[in-house]
């Protein structure tokens, strides 16, 4: 089967996205949990680095999980809290309320994108007529 026909079959890009965002989340809780010394730095400051896991990871579940984007974006919202009270449990870590608000508002932004991702294309996919 092509790799053209791949991509348009919804199950397979369903299953892909899902795949992905267990593996990101595996990756977030690590990262979160983990000695301050094995945290991965991508050089962007701290809060772009939260805000940009939860975007991407909330993106990733919404598109995977397309018909429960308001549990997911709720989900990852307490779990982004729930991370930064775990991280109190570590002596060389600690969780700040600014730092969960950033977790929260990438988490509540990507499952907005999701949506609005798939408004357009079902608008797109209106206004061009079929051969």
């Amino acid at each position: 089967m092509p790799a053209s026909d791949l991509a348009d079959r919804p199950d397979w890009l369903r299953s892909c996205a899902r795949l992905s965002a267990w593996c990101l989340a595996a990756f977030i809780v690590y990262s979160t949990l983990s000695p301050i010394g094995l945290r991965p730095e991508s050089g962007a400051p701290p809060d772009i680095e939260r805000f940009g896991a939860f975007f991407v990871l909330s993106l990733t579940f919404a598109l995977g999980y397309p018909r429960s984007r308001q549990r997911v974006a709720m989900a990852l919202m307490l779990a982004a809290v729930l991370l930064e009270l775990a991280q109190g449990l570590s002596p060389s870590r600690h969780g700040r309320p600014a730092d969960a608000a950033f977790k929260v508002l990438g988490a509540g932004s990507g499952a907005f994108a999701a949506w609005a991702w798939d408004a357009f294309r079902a608008r797109l996919s209106r206004a061009t007529p079929r051969v």
